[in-house]
């Protein structure tokens, strides 16, 4: 049963990258031709502010927290139950496992994304929360972390691991000179683990899943990547995977694909301004016009 909690899920997961698709490569601009042109050009920008004034920090440049071990190897299987080919009724025990075997990466996760923002929040006062946040990133990257993914649901499981990682590093980054670190092994272990996760949705097997919710978390991950290192074509990848997720969204804003897996359809809700981005100009401004007199009843 797909719930509101995985329907909520499912939601921000396609908000997040459409935020980082739309803001970051600027689709503001007459075409998108125009913005990934733009992109080649300049540097690729968050769609977040970050901290101003990283020279107006307190000097601490070492973190006293204790950092999570890498976690090397992943051998994932489904939470669903066997014989489900809905994939939409948990199995107990199989989610048990399945918590169990990711508590250490989620906890990783978790430990970066805390301190990142609390660098952020702080304006880049708080060096020493950049210091833990991104020694962390530097540990994983140096212990070849998630390099050894066994099976499929472990690599679509690692988005989430790759996607917050990414988000947080984009945060912490211009830290790194202050705290005289090379960020070159940060880049290269994010770098590897973007290009390990396309081939994920693109081996041409054409499985649901490749155009469903892991795809969109796969988009997203591959897109703060490429955010974090300035790899234009990895957020090509993201905004491949926007489309793909959003202009499956029909009329009464569901996602056909997910309400395919539920025994009892939950409605992902979404406006109709998303929708407009899959249609002909003409059509958009018909839409819009609509959209606009609807709204004014």
């Amino acid at each position: 049963m797909m719930t509101k909690m995985k329907a909520a899920a499912i939601t921000t997961t396609l908000a997040a990258l459409t935020t980082l698709a739309i803001t970051t490569l600027s689709l503001t601009t007459p075409s998108i031709a125009a913005a990934a042109a733009l992109s080649a050009t300049a540097p690729l920008a968050p769609p977040f502010p970050l901290a101003a004034h990283p020279e107006r920090n307190n000097g601490k440049t070492e973190c006293d927290a204790d950092v999570p071990a890498p976690v090397t190897s992943l051998d994932l299987s489904s939470i669903y139950a066997d014989g489900d080919a809905t994939h939409s009724t948990i199995d107990p025990e199989h989610k048990r496992r399945y918590d169990a075997a990711l508590k250490a990466t989620r906890g990783f996760a978790s430990f970066v994304a805390r301190w990142s923002n609390t660098y952020t929040q702080s304006d880049g006062k708080r060096l020493d929360a950049a210091a833990c946040a991104l020694k962390a990133m530097n540990t994983w990257a140096e212990g070849k972390a998630l390099s050894d993914l066994k099976t499929r649901q472990s690599h679509l499981s690692a988005t989430r691991i790759i996607a917050g990682t990414a988000m947080a590093y984009i945060q912490v980054r211009a830290a790194a000179p202050l705290l005289h670190l090379d960020t070159k092994p940060i880049d290269d272990w994010l770098t590897a683990l973007a290009e390990a996760t396309i081939p994920v949705y693109t081996d041409g097997k054409n499985r649901t899943s490749d155009r469903q919710n892991h795809r969109y978390w796969g988009g997203y991950a591959v897109a703060a990547v490429g955010v974090a290192v300035n790899r234009p074509d990895f957020l090509k990848f993201g905004m491949d995977s926007y489309r793909l997720g959003i202009c499956q969204v029909t009329a009464d804003g569901a996602l056909p694909l997910e309400l395919a897996r539920s025994k009892r359809p939950a409605t992902t809700i979404w406006s109709q301004r998303p929708r407009l981005s899959c249609w002909p100009r003409w059509v958009k401004q018909t839409a819009r016009t609509r959209l606009r007199n609807a709204m004014a009843r």
